[in-house]
């Protein structure tokens, strides 16, 4: 490899000194003083001929703009997630999307009991429908995977002539309260109200047992004025002689 003469400023009269090659290619003169050597140590870094300590590697500087557009692209939201999971974007499309959490889908066919004394106005307030009370948490995952059938059930005319429907969050402390004077011990767990407040039964409503549920209220439509008794498989029966 060629070898490129160096100015040694700081270093005068060394013309006879020693050369020896870098290991880059450029002459080192091996000057007598220490600051000769100082100097020409400076004069590299110049001429970057010696990295210097402080400096970060070509390679890494390079991966910068890779490694921001890669962050870029993963928190961007992807329109086509947000479509498939049920989320929902809303405004003008340079807003963010809003998460929809699952017991605030279908809104529009429940009626939503935030407290005790809202659920006790409702049930007694309703003089000509039977009223079905659906409790439930957010946390709780059969709640969750029971809802999308539920909304079926809700959406039904067939069900929606004779039930109004109703779910209250057990995480209010109130409701948690009042259906544990109701014999609850677990959710998710539908209670049916008569006309007028009285309640007729309550039974388990997790997904497996949703084609028990709807037995169980076409069981209670057709036999108004009627009490009930439940099986051990959890179907409400009416008492003999009750209606």
């Amino acid at each position: 490899m060629r070898q490129h003469a160096v100015d040694m400023n700081g270093c005068p009269g060394v013309a006879g000194a020693h050369r020896m090659a870098t290991p880059i290619g450029l002459p080192m003169l091996l000057c007598p003083t220490r600051s000769s050597r100082s100097a020409f140590l400076k004069n590299a870094r110049a001429l970057d001929c010696r990295p210097s300590p402080h400096t970060a590697p070509r390679s890494q500087s390079r991966t910068v703009p890779m490694a921001v557009a890669a962050t870029e692209r993963a928190v961007e939201p992807d329109k086509r997630h947000y479509q498939s999971s049920g989320e929902v974007s809303v405004g003008n499309g340079s807003t963010p999307p809003v998460h929809v959490e699952w017991y605030n889908k279908n809104k529009e066919l429940w009626c939503e009991a935030r407290s005790s004394e809202e659920l006790q106005a409702i049930i007694t307030e309703e003089e000509e429908k039977f009223i079905l009370a659906d409790f439930y948490a957010g946390w709780c995952s059969s709640c969750k995977a029971a809802y999308p059938a539920l909304c079926k059930v809700a959406a039904n005319p067939d069900f929606t002539k004779n039930f109004k429907f109703v779910k209250a969050d057990v995480q209010t402390r109130d409701i948690a309260q009042y259906i544990r004077t109701q014999g609850v011990r677990g959710i998710p767990t539908i209670i049916v109200f008569a006309p007028g407040g009285a309640k007729v039964a309550h039974f388990g409503a997790s997904f497996r047992k949703m084609n028990m549920v709807k037995a169980n209220l076409i069981v209670i439509a057709s036999n108004k004025g009627a009490e009930f008794v439940t099986d051990p498989d959890g179907y409400v029966l009416p008492r003999p002689g009750s209606n």
